[in-house]
């Protein structure tokens, strides 16, 4: 075997070995999800929406789900990758809405533009079913308590 095949072979062989070497390492299927978050009617101008799994199992999501809100109140949610989605199934929502730490406010409790109830998945009363057909995830936040 000439040096040229040889370089060949091994080269061949690598590239089938890398093919087969994350096969076991699959991803769960992810939908994207995207929405808006309005607080008595506006926008909500920043935060993170929480997508947490109300039940981890192999038949159900076992990842949380993120998204910052943008200043027009809109988000899109990651669960492995940037804006992939959330996995098929159940989940407890919350959204945090606290805002951005400086200098002035380090070590104290950055006030939020939303009740503190939203900001656990237990509290907040916000739940989603996602789907193979999902739509546009909304949600309407009331101001019904001080912040």
């Amino acid at each position: 075997m000439t040096p040229s095949q040889r370089i060949f072979w091994m080269i061949s062989t690598s590239l089938f070995l890398s093919l087969f070497a994350g096969c076991g390492d699959a991803v769960p299927k992810t939908i994207p999800v995207t929405g808006l978050v309005t607080i008595d009617g506006s926008p909500l101008q920043q935060g993170t929406v929480i997508f947490m799994p109300v039940e981890s199992s192999d038949d159900g999501p076992s990842r949380i789900a993120t998204g910052v809100v943008q200043s027009d109140g809109t988000f899109s949610l990651s669960t492995f990758a940037n804006g992939d989605g959330a996995i098929i199934g159940e989940y407890q929502v919350a959204i945090d809405a606290r805002g951005p730490i400086s200098t002035e406010n380090f070590g104290e409790e950055a006030a939020s533009a939303v009740p503190s109830r939203y900001a656990s998945p237990a509290t907040s009363g916000l739940t989603v079913s996602v789907t193979h057909e999902m739509n546009a995830c909304n949600f309407e936040l009331l101001s019904g308590e001080p912040r």
